[in-house]
């Protein structure tokens, strides 16, 4: 299989036409509420292949003679695999977050892991574990079900940083769609894709070919009103029927048609990129510097043998938010319910919860000091004396392990510190109605945001 074998591709033939839509037939059996994003998908012909995969713009590339051996079921399910990476926008999570494109591979095994437990509970036999092609569930990593592609990012660093530890635990490779060593090396090549936020195909399109019309990019606001149909199609069917849709695909429809004022996505992920390049040996430059603790990498293949790896050095783009929330008595109902509302938008725009985002109740004085699991955890408020943000700033540049960002949710009349006291990034939400009086009073090294008025 040659490079330039993978990169010819063609429109779909009338029999692959007819494949294809026998496989969305049943991939709709399983998950009608995908049927928009389904029939939103540019099917190409990529002899060589070995798999499927999708691109940002909705192309979805399918080596047909290698894939359709096994079966229509298979074929399916493959297909809403790729789905859940696109409704999930992991392409655009990644390249806000700042993932080196060193580490793409990595990301993409961790965010199959943090869809494929949705698509088992979903019905997708494809990832059980009687599965004889491979796939990557959280228990391949040793890691418990329905957490955050963030998550399974950091466990994936933390096994492949250790020199005893042999990657894949179940019975597949830690791969996409049976392929062995998706995290960089192996016969052939191995991911989903640009669409998922790891390396691109190498039979990609480029962004102005549409394959004679054949596969048309779609456009940014296209791929919004797909994902905004397909997040109210899953609300539906979750409300109708209890349980039977996979809690992870009704969390990102929440986040689809329920954004934050504010987007957090994009405002601290320049932010933690900015940090993470400041910090010197965190950053991977490129796969021609190994990793020196882990120069001979293995990942566990289904026939127990195992596969070399070549890893770079690792970085942790994961971020770890510490939000201090104003409690003074200046803060009011309304000021406290915005914060509320910005704290869920970070929980779920960044995929964070628990030890990746710790919020401190602060007035002039810290009083509590709590991890986000859920909303209804923010319902309880201490404080309501003085305001002094600086305690709280201090009080968050103590933790341990040390936060990535510092966010200070305030109506902005609070003394803020002289100078620049440490390389942890500071960000100033500022919530008032009328916040232009107080925003000139944050220092120029603390970045700032202003966080609309809610409409009534």
């Amino acid at each position: 299989m040659t490079m330039a074998s993978q990169s010819r591709v063609r429109p779909l033939t009338r029999q692959q036409s007819e494949q294809v839509q026998a496989w969305t037939a049943l991939a709709l059996e399983r998950m009608p509420y995908m049927a928009t994003m389904l029939f939103n998908l540019r099917f190409v012909d990529a002899p060589g292949l070995g798999t499927f995969a999708v691109d940002g713009r909705y192309r979805c590339y399918i080596d047909f003679d290698a894939v359709a051996s096994r079966g229509p079921a298979y074929c399916g399910q493959a297909l809403l695999h790729e789905c859940s990476h696109l409704f999930a926008d992991h392409a655009t999570f990644a390249e806000d977050m700042g993932v080196d494109r060193a580490m793409r591979q990595v990301w993409n095994v961790a965010a199959d892991a943090a869809i494929n437990d949705d698509l088992r509970d979903g019905g997708c036999e494809m990832f059980d574990n009687a599965n004889p092609y491979g796939h990557v569930l959280p228990s391949t990593l040793g890691e418990p079900d329905h957490r955050t592609p963030h998550h399974y990012f950091r466990a994936l660093h933390t096994l492949l940083d250790n020199p005893d530890a042999q990657v894949g635990r179940g019975p597949g490779d830690v791969g996409t769609h049976g392929q062995a060593d998706a995290v960089g090396q192996g016969g052939g090549w191995a991911g989903c894709g640009s669409g998922s936020g790891g390396a691109p195909a190498p039979c990609e399109l480029g962004e102005g070919d549409d394959l004679t019309g054949a596969a048309p990019p779609a456009t940014t606001a296209e791929r919004e009103r797909v994902r905004v149909a397909v997040a109210v199609s899953i609300r539906e069917a979750a409300a109708k029927a209890r349980g039977t849709v996979p809690g992870g695909l009704v969390e990102n429809a929440d986040l689809v048609l329920t954004p934050a004022q504010v987007p957090w996505q994009q405002v601290l992920g320049r932010v933690l990129r900015g940090a993470v390049r400041a910090r010197a040996g965190t950053m991977s430059e490129s796969y021609q510097r190994r990793n020196r603790r882990r120069h001979d990498a293995r990942v566990l293949t289904s026939d127990g043998r195992g596969r070399r790896v070549v890893l770079p050095a690792l970085m942790d783009p994961v971020p770890r938010v510490h939000v201090v929330r104003d409690t003074s008595g200046s803060m009011s109902e309304a000021d406290l319910s915005a914060v509320t509302s910005e704290i869920v938008g970070i929980a779920r725009r960044l995929r964070v919860r628990g030890d990746d985002l710790v919020i401190a109740d602060v007035d002039a004085a810290v009083h509590d000091t709590r991890r986000y699991r859920r909303p209804s955890g923010l319902a309880e408020v201490s404080g309501r004396g003085g305001t002094d943000m600086r305690t709280g700033i201090d009080h968050a540049l103590r933790a341990q392990p040390r936060p990535s960002v510092i966010v200070v949710m305030t109506d902005g009349e609070t003394p803020w510190p002289s100078q620049q006291t440490s390389c942890v990034p500071v960000v100033a939400a500022i919530v008032h109605p009328s916040p232009e009086h107080v925003v000139a009073k944050v220092p120029d090294w603390i970045r700032t945001v202003v966080v609309p008025a809610t409409k009534e």
